[in-house]
C-alpha cells in the first residue's frame, strides 16, 4: 500500500501527493501538511504541484484556518486552474469568510465546467471522508446556489 511505496521510494512526489490526500480523507490534516509541502521542496516543478498546494489548502481548511487555506489555495489556482478540487475549496473558503462575490466566481466557473454538479454528487463523492473537511464544501456549494 501507501506506507510500503514511501518506504520504497520516500522521495517520490506523486506517492508524498496520494499519501497526504489520504491523510486529508482520514482526518488527519496535520499529517498531511508536513508531506505536501515536502513534495512543494522536492519537485517545484512537478506537473502535479496544484494538487500538492491545494492539499495544503484542504488541510487548512479542515483545521479552521481560513486565511492559511486561502493563500494555500489561491496559489493553488495559480498553479493548476483546472483543479476542480481546489475551486470548490475556494467556494467553501470564500463563504466561510464571507467573501460571497469571490465564492460566487469560483461557483460559477465551476457550473460552466461542471454543469451537472449537485451537493448530493459532492456528498457522494465525500462519502466516508473528515466531516471537517467535507462540512465548509457543502455549505459553500449550497451558498452559492448549486441545486441538491
Amino acid at each position: 500500500g501507501m506506507a510500503r511505496s514511501l518506504r520504497i521510494n520516500p522521495n517520490s512526489a506523486t506517492a508524498l501527493i496520494h499519501a497526504g490526500w489520504l491523510m486529508i480523507y482520514t482526518a488527519r490534516p496535520t499529517e498531511a501538511i508536513p508531506l505536501f509541502e515536502r513534495v512543494r521542496r522536492l519537485s517545484p516543478l512537478h506537473p502535479q504541484i496544484g494538487v500538492a498546494t491545494c492539499g495544503i489548502g484542504a488541510a487548512q481548511l479542515t483545521l479552521g484556518n481560513d486565511d492559511a487555506a486561502l493563500e494555500a489555495l489561491e496559489q493553488a489556482l495559480a498553479e493548476y486552474p483546472e483543479f476542480a478540487t481546489t475551486r470548490i475549496q475556494l467556494i467553501a473558503v470564500q463563504s466561510r469568510l464571507g467573501n460571497i462575490a469571490e465564492a460566487q466566481r469560483h461557483a460559477d466557473w465551476l457550473k460552466r465546467k461542471v454543469p451537472h454538479h449537485t451537493v448530493s454528487m459532492q456528498l457522494e463523492i465525500n462519502q466516508n471522508r473528515s466531516p471537517d473537511w467535507e462540512g465548509p464544501m457543502i455549505a459553500g456549494l449550497r451558498a452559492t446556489g448549486f441545486p441538491e
